[in-house]
């Protein structure tokens, strides 16, 4: 039962929920791109086949948590849907999701990465099987390495070092290419022994510790020639394959990208260069159920499928992401020894989580970080106002 890889697309949901087709199982998802859509449709034609169960895909343009939260608010939205870590708190807190650990049949919770498990566990519940995972990690054109006999950076000093001497050969447009969003930023703050929170769950990012990483990455990084932004350079990816700039940092999910458009380019990955510690973010997604579905059973019975180890070694073939389940990272490990710094960060990496405010927290640790960037603020001054800004 191939289906079309177009799926039903909501604007906004604004009139209260999404277009169930034949009372079908729904699998909301944001946009994203034709390759990992097509990828999606693979997996969701597998469980028809496996199950006999239709599943119909809808698509969420707009502000993909915004809208999910105003579709279950009005009682509607899909049964199953994707949520990113940094939400989940927030969904939980008003009462949007399901515990799913009741209607596990299949499932052996221990199989999953731990770290990964828990941005979906309150207390005993379980709010989620999270489907795959990545971390940043540090993109380099290894022929340009050879030619100049560079090594690669394992520290920030070396980092800084070789993003200058890139830059200054005038051959490329800067050293490396970044982001200004918090979420590319994170590392660092983490790198620099800084906290976000401290062991009473109090603002702990106003230290010295943190003032360091801003510095570093905002003024001696992107505040020279060093650095650009994606933006400056159309993309990080753009930027990376049409070696405008040698070094780049992203997710384990450029790999797809670069080994579609980088034909002449010989890249290769590496963990991130290390601060006092080494550590990088962990990005992971899971399939949630929808607290007001009524079809409890088929979706949780979804859920296990989507995120069985038959799947996930779909996701390594795939090359998008590293699984979040241990059999199958072996596979990983087996298949993809070009990629092993991105999954092999995961040990010692955090997880992109923040508790009910996340996003907000996002917010304002991103805005700190532009101002210092954009408006040449004082570090310090930057991050007492994002303190002030989240009290």
């Amino acid at each position: 039962m191939k289906k079309s890889i177009g799926a039903v697309i909501l604007s906004m949901a604004f009139l209260g929920g999404c277009s169930k087709q034949d009372d079908k199982l729904v699998l909301g998802i944001w946009t994203t791109t034709p390759q990992e859509m097509a990828f999606v449709q693979e997996r969701v034609d597998s469980y028809e086949q496996s199950t006999g169960t239709e599943v119909q895909i809808e698509v969420i343009n707009g502000t993909y948590n915004d809208a999910i939260q105003l579709q279950i608010a009005s009682g509607g939205g899909p049964d199953v849907f994707y949520m990113d870590s940094l939400y989940l708190d927030r969904f939980v807190n008003d009462g949007a999701v399901q515990d799913i650990k009741p209607f596990l049949k299949k499932t052996d919770l221990n199989d999953f990465n731990e770290p990964l498990l828990a941005a979906y566990q309150k207390d005993d519940a379980v709010y989620g099987l999270p489907k795959d995972a990545n971390s940043l990690v540090l993109y380099y054109d290894q022929d340009t390495f050879n030619k100049y006999n560079m090594k690669v950076p394992a520290n920030w000093d070396e980092l800084l070092k070789t993003a200058h001497f890139f830059a200054d050969l005038d051959k490329y447009d800067a050293g490396i290419v970044l982001e200004t969003e918090f979420p590319r930023f994170s590392p660092f703050l983490f790198q620099s022994g800084g906290k976000v929170f401290d062991e009473k769950g109090n603002f702990a990012f106003n230290s010295a510790e943190v003032a360091s990483a801003y510095d570093f990455y905002y003024r001696q990084l992107l505040g020279s020639k060093a650095a650009k932004t994606g933006q400056e350079l159309d993309g990080n990816e753009t930027a990376f394959t049409t070696k405008r700039v040698p070094m780049m940092i992203s997710g384990g999910w450029a790999v797809q990208t670069l080994e579609q458009e980088s034909k002449d380019l010989n890249w290769k990955m590496a963990k991130l260069p290390a601060g006092k510690e080494q550590t990088s973010m962990l990005f992971t997604v899971a399939y949630v159920m929808n607290a007001n579905t009524e079809k409890t059973q088929e979706s949780v019975d979804f859920i296990e499928y989507m995120a069985s180890e038959k799947i996930q070694r779909m996701v390594v073939d795939s090359k998008i992401a590293v699984p979040t389940r241990k059999a199958a990272g072996e596979y990983y490990q087996e298949t993809n020894k070009d990629f092993v710094a991105n999954s092999e960060q995961f040990a010692y990496s955090n997880v992109n989580l923040y508790g009910v405010d996340g996003a907000k927290i996002h917010s304002a640790l991103g805005r700190a970080g532009e101002k210092i960037y954009i408006n040449n603020t004082d570090v310090e001054q930057a991050l007492e106002e994002a303190l002030l800004e989240l009290q």
